[in-house]
């Protein structure tokens, strides 16, 4: 996991001071620049972006020192986040202060802990579960994560009720979005059929789909509409009156989510006058956004796109072919956005599937490891 960990504090790097366009500055101003803001407030979506941004730093860090590891990790954390910040006071498009280092030295707390909790260290679940498939744990917990984003709940009324707003008050259909969370539930379904344990009933991930709703309508900035609630019910009655007991689910799965990826890039298709420019600039989109409608939707394309390896995984396909094919669709949906309106058409997205697959290639050599360990053990 080393080299996900040196991967992570680049693209760290690569997000924190894109793009580049340095200018001077006087050096008596830098550390001015720098702690004018640290006793201010900070917006909940910074903060928790600023947080969650490090987490996988922490977290893969723990892997990658064999001695003195929580200091090396915490130590190299926090002046990798103060020098970023340093140089961002040289970028006029970043907005440089002292309070996002601590923020950032939290995430990468948070990761430390994580990588110390045996049950989310793949390691240790392999060890002692030698048939435990973590992948598909990640692309549904990647699911949650989207769902639940900004994990943040409150019992304010008034947030209780705007969240019921769209679903109570302003009922609105989107075929796109019911499609959408018909073919997620579907993956999630079918994840659940192939990793929980025997004695658990198949119905009882659609009796845990209530909770996740609550959970919704608890979170701040976060709402429940007529969508969520018509998407889960199709793909309930398709897994529980067919697809649970078809033979080739895997496969129909697969397809429809190959098609609601297609859909939901070009969807309303509307076509544009003129072609627009592909750019090829890694994360373009993410890179002037808000931090936290970013995370929600790396969340989000780590299931879909994770979700479509497992799925090419389990129909027998070797994890580089079944990367090259996603890379290869991926890349034809963002050119088709290129005479398609209400896009952006760029290289992120094939990008973003080369990265999982280098995880899910990780994971599958701990797990070699492991089992060849127990063997000569």
């Amino acid at each position: 996991m080393k080299g996900i960990f040196y991967l992570s504090a680049v693209l760290i790097t690569y997000g924190s001071l894109y793009p580049f366009n340095f200018t001077g500055l006087e050096d008596h101003q830098l550390w001015h620049e720098l702690m004018r803001g640290w006793n201010g407030r900070s917006h909940i979506g910074d903060i928790l972006g600023n947080i969650i941004l490090f987490i996988p730093y922490g977290y893969f860090g723990m892997f990658s020192f064999r001695r003195h590891t929580i200091a090396k990790v915490l130590v190299s954390g926090i002046l990798l986040a103060l020098v970023l910040q340093m140089f961002q006071v040289y970028l006029p498009s970043r907005d440089a202060n002292i309070r996002d280092v601590w923020w950032n030295l939290l995430g990468t707390g948070v990761g430390v802990v994580g990588a110390l909790i045996p049950f989310l260290r793949a390691d240790r679940l392999l060890a002692r579960h030698q048939q435990l498939e973590v992948f598909p744990l990640i692309v549904a917990a990647s699911w949650l994560g989207y769902r639940l984003m900004p994990f943040v709940p409150s019992i304010d009324w008034q947030q209780i009720k705007n969240s019921l707003k769209p679903l109570l008050l302003n009922p609105q259909l989107s075929v796109t979005n019911v499609f959408h969370d018909t073919v997620a539930w579907l993956v999630i379904a079918l994840i659940w059929q192939t990793l929980k344990p025997p004695r658990w009933p198949n119905r009882l991930l659609w009796l845990a789909v209530p909770v996740l709703f609550a959970l919704e309508v608890l979170i701040i900035y976060n709402s429940l509409s007529l969508s969520n609630v018509v998407g889960v019910m199709l793909a309930a009655a398709i897994w529980l009156c067919w697809m649970q007991h078809y033979p080739d689910r895997t496969r129909w799965v697969f397809l429809l989510l190959v098609a609601m990826l297609a859909i939901n890039a070009l969807a309303p298709f509307e076509l544009r006058s003129s072609a627009t420019e592909f750019h090829w600039i890694p994360f373009y989109g993410f890179l002037g956004g808000a931090m936290m409608l970013n995370t929600a939707v790396i969340f989000e394309k780590f299931f879909l796109f994770g979700a479509a390896l497992w799925l090419l995984l389990q129909l027998g396909v070797r994890l580089p072919v079944a990367t090259v094919i996603m890379v290869v669709i991926t890349f034809a949906i963002e050119m088709a956005q290129l005479v398609f309106d209400h896009h952006l058409a760029e290289v992120t997205d094939p990008i973003l599937v080369v990265l999982i697959g280098m995880l899910c290639h990780t994971l599958q050599q701990l797990r070699s490891q492991q089992l060849n360990a127990t063997a000569t053990g």
